[in-house]
């Protein structure tokens, strides 16, 4: 089984109260799997908000919220991405992310029972800003 399928599994498994809690712990690991020098950054993916995790292999993970639903894609360099093909992780009202200066990866997840999880971690490697935010700090 899949870490999605795992973590689908937990979140259709009628436990109301921890879905949210759930999602953040996902999108945790996700993050401390592949916290390696500059690798992890927020970026934007034709008007949508990504957690984007560019891979050794030169592919990039995308988590992000579309349609109402936390989804995970992975592209290959050079690939267009299209969001509406990402495998869905479980419905949710609200996806919000924000990265400190300090590394500090802040997200908000809100799943569709209106349950509000936070989670923060702290990325250990060398975060490197996206284009828009390098041009926002000169």
């Amino acid at each position: 089984m899949t870490a999605i399928g795992s973590y689908r599994n937990v979140v259709n498994s009628g436990e109301k109260s921890s879905n949210a809690r759930v999602l953040c712990a996902y999108v945790r690991e996700k993050v401390r799997q592949n916290d390696t020098a500059g690798l992890i950054t927020l970026d934007d993916v034709n008007g949508t908000p990504v957690l984007k995790i560019d891979q050794q292999d030169g592919s990039s993970l995308y988590i992000y919220e579309y349609e109402n639903a936390l989804k995970e894609i992975c592209v290959s360099e050079g690939t267009e991405i299209e969001l509406e093909y990402g495998e869905t992780i479980a419905p949710i009202k609200k996806f919000e992310m924000d990265l400190r200066k300090d590394n500090m990866l802040q997200v908000e997840i809100a799943d569709d029972f209106g349950n509000d999880e936070f989670v923060k971690a702290y990325i250990r490697s060398d975060y490197k800003p996206s284009d828009e935010e390098a041009m926002d700090e000169e």
